[in-house]
């Protein structure tokens, strides 16, 4: 639990970038 709050912003940026990539593959997949 501390180590995620310490790390909130760098795993704020990481799940941000996994939903753009994951978005990015959905559209991909359905083109």
């Amino acid at each position: 639990m501390v180590i995620l709050i310490v790390n909130s912003k760098y795993l704020k940026s990481l799940t941000s970038y996994y939903t753009l990539k994951f978005t990015y593959d959905i559209i991909i997949f359905v083109i």
